[in-house]
Parts: C-alpha cells; sequence; structure tokens
C-alpha cells in the first residue's frame, strides 16, 4: 500500500507539476518505516526517480526542469529519508533493512521468495508479461517516451528479475510507465 501511495504521488507529481502532492511524502514514509520494511524500496523508489529526472534535465539541457520538478523533488525524498528516523529505532530501521537485503539466506536462494525471478514460475511469468507489456506501451506510444522513462523502465525491469519478491513490488512501479505510455 505504501509503494502505491508513493507511486502514485510522484506520477502525478510529473504530471501536473503540483508540488502540493510532496506534501504527503514524508508523512508517508513516516507511517510505512513504523508498519514495514519495504519502506527502503519506497525510499530506493523515490531517490531513483530524482536521479533519472536529474539525469534527464542534464543531458536534455534543460535547466528549468532541474530547478522546477527535480529540486522539490529532492527536497521532499531528503524530508522522506529524514522523516523515516520516526520510528522507535532509529537510524536501526536503516540498519535492519540493510541487514536482511544482505543476509546469505537472501541472496543463496534459500528462501524462496528471495530466488531469481523465473519465467517457469506463476509469478515470474506474469513479471515477464508485465515487463513486455510496459516495454510494447513505451514502443507503441505516440510520443517518444523520456529518458527519465527509459532509465527507471530499464532499472525497475532489472530489479525485477532479480528476486521474485522484487519482481512484485517492480510490478507495481511499472504502472504509471505503462500508463503513461498508453495515455
Amino acid at each position: 500500500l505504501g509503494l502505491a501511495a508513493l507511486t502514485a504521488l510522484v506520477a502525478h507529481y510529473q504530471v501536473r507539476r503540483d508540488r502540493r502532492l510532496l506534501y504527503a511524502i514524508p508523512p508517508l514514509l513516516a507511517l510505512w518505516v513504523n508498519l514495514h520494511g519495504g519502506y527502503a524500496v519506497g525510499l530506493a523508489y523515490l531517490w531513483m526517480m530524482t536521479a533519472f529526472l536529474a539525469a534527464e534535465a542534464y543531458m536534455t539541457r534543460q535547466p528549468d526542469l532541474l530547478r522546477r520538478t527535480v529540486a522539490p523533488l529532492a527536497i521532499a525524498a531528503g524530508a522522506a529519508t529524514l522523516a523515516t528516523l520516526a520510528n522507535p529505532y532509529g537510524p536501526g530501521a536503516w540498519r535492519y533493512a540493510i541487514d536482511i537485503a544482505q543476509l546469505k539466506s537472501s541472496s543463496a536462494g534459500i528462501v524462496d521468495e528471495w530466488n531469481p525471478t523465473n519465467i517457469k514460475m506463476d509469478a515470474g511469468l506474469q513479471w515477464y508479461v508485465a515487463s513486455t507489456a510496459m516495454f510494447a506501451a513505451l514502443a507503441a506510444s505516440t510520443r517518444r517516451p523520456r529518458l527519465a522513462e527509459l532509465l527507471s523502465a530499464v532499472a525497475l525491469v532489472a530489479a525485477g528479475w532479480s528476486a521474485l519478491r522484487v519482481s512484485l513490488m517492480m510490478g507495481i512501479l511499472l504502472v504509471p510507465l505503462t500508463a503513461g505510455a498508453l495515455r
């Protein structure tokens, strides 16, 4: 739910450029960090989108995009990062998320949900269909995809293939890219 809400806020902000949408991000992350460790994926997504939009602004030589779009998103990402400290463990919540990601049981395939996504499994086949549909929608779109969209599409698909559990979360993040291309 946190990832879906964050994705909606970031996607709507990119379309509408309404900074008021960004005000909801730090409280969302403050709540999320107290409910589930997936907040780390949300933070990573938020900073990833900020970086990709900054790269697009730089590569396309659009300083206005950097100032009017990327800077407010970076401020919201910074505030959201600080908001994740509002939990009983403080920065310990960050250490916990990093420790879980580094567990040998995660990377060694001992825990099924951390196994690499495999097209022979139902979830892997669903991930293949979702990622293929997203790339097909980007390719068939009447407008040329922006650099930030292409970078995020490649990053999200690569992350989704890394682990079954991650593919489910990345599927949520593909929705705005697919919908934007179909629009």
